[in-house]
């Protein structure tokens, strides 16, 4: 079950920066078209109450919305909520939310706007956090694996300490066919490089960025583990 979510925005204005937890009554309004299939109708039980794209989202060409939103998933609180602190500091011409969740499915009962990239955190630290990642993977529309799905993994670091082998999750992320990256987010120089990279990512997957596409991302995933955005 997911939990309470905190939905952080950042205006693209200076000063714009706020965090701002959902009112009660929306407590799982996380802002992501959950419950919608590919075609922008409701979804029904064959749809498995997914995280979904409206139609036409994932076409070529720059999107019509200057919003760029993401979803973070994973079971470490302090770090989601630390990383997309890091990311809403990024400098970003366009308003910037970034959404939290312990895990998927989330309810379907709220309408949501779009979610441009999803990013599954796992911990090497810890058996749930896999667990729960590859258990949230199937609430994930199939349409999101043409770029817009990233894994990140914390932890890598201090490998003796190590629950979950490596391999495991480079053939998790190859399975999927979605970039893997490799970053500890308890130290904060790390923690904010990797911001800026999802923030990159996120303008690629909304089609801010002339010329490349989300596709591009899966390119840059044969090519290297853990992939630059800086020549994009």
């Amino acid at each position: 079950m997911s939990r309470d979510p905190w939905s952080r925005s950042r205006g693209g204005t200076p000063g714009g920066l706020k965090a701002r937890r959902a009112p009660r009554e929306r407590r799982f309004a996380c802002h992501c078209d959950v419950g919608v299939a590919a075609d922008g109708q409701a979804a029904g039980p064959e749809h498995g109450h997914h995280i979904g794209p409206l139609a036409g989202l994932l076409c070529p060409g720059i999107s019509p919305s200057p919003l760029l939103s993401a979803q973070l998933v994973g079971t470490e609180d302090a770090l989601l909520q630390q990383l997309a602190d890091s990311m809403l500091k990024e400098d970003c011409a366009s308003e910037l939310k970034v959404h939290l969740a312990n895990s998927l499915p989330l309810p379907s009962s709220v309408t949501r706007p779009r979610i441009d990239l999803i990013v599954f955190v796992i911990n090497l630290h810890s058996k749930h956090s896999l667990r729960n990642v590859e258990e949230s993977l199937h609430h994930v529309d199939a349409t999101f694996f043409l770029g817009k799905v990233s894994f990140l993994v914390t932890g890598a670091g201090r490998e003796s300490h190590c629950s979950i082998h490596r391999s495991t999750v480079v053939k998790l992320a190859h399975t999927y066919r979605s970039p893997l990256l490799f970053c500890d987010l308890e130290i904060e120089d790390f923690r904010a490089t990797m911001a800026q990279r999802l923030v990159r990512m996120l303008q690629i997957c909304a089609g801010h960025v002339p010329g490349v596409s989300a596709l591009n991302l899966l390119s840059l995933l044969r090519s290297s583990e853990n992939p630059s955005l800086e020549d994009l």
